[in-house]
């Protein structure tokens, strides 16, 4: 069987809510096993993304089998149909809210380094 190894690094101020996961497994082997999972399913996702749901679809039948194969039968359908009287009166609408104005607070330490980081330039 051949094998990989990696080391990650999880930065603690750059991901804090997976480093806080991840920290949260006491075990070694526990993490390493959950770390395999997380790529896995990454994997997943990104073959979802450049294929498109097809890319988890399971393998077509044999063309024997698709050759006998008869397209459903047509069935009527039920169509639904609700009817609601008109209300009598209009309902009473609420009172409008009543808040303050405030300016927006300091920006957090994460969006300033990510901001620091370039991450928000569109190009």
């Amino acid at each position: 069987m051949a094998v990989i190894r990696l080391e990650v690094e999880v930065d603690s101020e750059v991901y804090p809510e997976l480093y806080a996961r991840l920290r949260a497994i006491g075990r070694v082997e526990a993490r390493e096993e959950r770390l395999r999972q997380l790529a896995a399913s990454g994997l997943v996702w990104e073959a979802v993304r450049m294929h498109g749901p097809a890319a988890t679809a399971l393998s077509p039948p044999p063309p024997a089998k698709r050759a006998r194969a008869r397209p459903p039968e047509a069935q009527a359908v039920p169509v639904l149909v609700d009817v609601v009287a008109p209300p009598d009166e209009a309902p009473a609408l609420p009172p409008p809210l009543q808040t303050e104005v405030r300016a927006p607070g300091p920006r957090s330490a994460r969006l300033k380094r990510m901001l620091d980081r370039g991450l928000f330039k569109n190009g």
